[in-house]
């Protein structure tokens, strides 16, 4: 338990620097694109384990090591690298395009051409398989996402050649005829070969897959499966101040769970969708309550600001001033003291802070929150945050 608690107090730091230097450096996102995929799978490693083992904790462990409530920061730098390489699809495809044409295609030339033993057959379907990488061009990038159709298809462990295009069943072929028995050409003694082919499927797959990659590495359904979990963790990150403005991260995960259907259980549409829209509505609509309520307090402080410099406030100012002018004695009546307007921008220290601005603090980060996604698509249904928070002052303004 403290080795997992460790490990995500890790990676919250980590992975938040790592998409600072991304955002601010997105042609970094071509060469270390791995270690963009190993810090979300990390990630998600993490958080399913908390998920699967917070509930079911046994008596020897500390209740302490599997609560969490600074989750929401973790899960949104991972909703925030995942954003990056949306962003920037077309860096990382203009970058793996080149090293496929010229990099790939060339290592894999020398690779096969030092094969101890190449069949005739082998050889014809590796020779075609480089003049396909080397036949790639930067041009095929910077058009349509459609000039990239086929790459998936271009799978070294591909379970059926019947339904690959033709241009590109190289690898599958490959690895059906040397699977089979007495062949002369064995895969599994050469290693080699067998790594540098899955680093160029690996590659290829950056090309027009990235989604199923992230799908791969960064996938949070499992918390479709455990909503009571998913709002107690909910409830314990909007009770702490720091993870106010990554409160959101919890309503981009449901627009993960759509990924959850399968065309083998229609059935379930219905239900993960109602329980995908039912989530991000309660967190959105709870984000928003606390908004609204920040702000109407907001107001009341506004009010009593406003209401110490109506004139009955000052009679007791003129009247001081008047006679200490005619210097007639001060009663001993004693009166309370009222604090003048203003007196609360007179600071001795930056570091006191008002309540106005702590609810000037507080509303500002959830208003970060609400407005870092214009939209968020839940199951072919758009969802606007900001629509929340209006609805919410509509409330409570009439």
């Amino acid at each position: 338990g403290s080795l997992h608690r460790e490990r995500r107090l890790f990676l919250r730091t980590t992975v938040k620097e790592l998409s600072i230097i991304l955002a601010e450096e997105p042609g970094l996102l071509g060469p270390k694109i791995l270690f963009v995929f190993m810090a979300l799978s990390f990630s998600r490693d993490e958080i399913s384990w908390l998920v699967r083992h917070a509930e079911n904790i046994t008596k020897t462990k500390s209740p302490e090591d599997y609560v969490d409530s600074n989750i929401a920061e973790l899960l949104f730098v991972m909703e925030e690298l995942r954003g990056l390489l949306y962003k920037y699809k077309k860096i990382i495809q203009r970058y793996f395009v080149l090293y496929l044409a010229h990099f790939d295609a060339v290592v894999l030339s020398e690779t096969i051409q030092n094969l101890s033993v190449c069949p005739e057959e082998e050889s014809v379907i590796m020779s075609s398989f480089v003049n396909s990488l080397t036949s790639l061009n930067i041009k095929q990038v910077m058009g349509s996402d459609r000039d990239l159709m086929g790459f998936a298809d271009l799978t070294l462990w591909h379970p059926s050649l019947a339904s690959v295009s033709e241009s590109y069943w190289f690898p599958a072929a490959f690895q059906a005829y040397t699977s089979v028995a007495k062949t002369p050409l064995i895969l599994r003694e050469n290693l080699k070969l067998a790594s540098l082919m899955n680093t160029i499927i690996f590659h290829t797959k950056l090309l027009d897959n990235l989604h199923g990659l992230l799908e791969e590495t960064a996938d949070l359904t499992l918390f479709c499966f455990y909503p009571r979990l998913f709002e107690k963790v909910f409830s314990q990150s909007i009770e702490e101040p720091t993870q106010l403005p990554y409160l959101i991260a919890f309503p981009m995960v449901c627009s993960h769970f759509s990924s959850c259907i399968h065309d083998m259980c229609p059935e379930e549409y219905n239900v993960l969708q109602k329980r995908s829209l039912g989530l991000c509505n309660n967190f959105l609509d709870e984000i928003a309550k606390q908004a609204s309520g920040c702000m109407i307090q907001l107001c009341y402080e506004q009010h009593n600001l406003s209401e110490k410099l109506l004139p009955k406030y000052t009679a007791q100012t003129i009247s001081k001033a008047v006679n200490k002018k005619r210097k007639k004695p001060v009663s001993k009546k004693v009166e309370p003291n009222r604090e003048k307007p203003g007196i609360e921008s007179l600071r001795k220290d930056r570091v006191v802070d008002t309540n106005m601005d702590k609810h000037h603090l507080t509303l500002t980060e959830y208003c970060i929150a609400i407005n870092y996604v214009r939209e968020l698509v839940i199951f072919e249904h758009t969802v606007l945050p900001s629509e929340y928070l209006t609805s919410q002052l509509e409330i409570r303004l009439t």
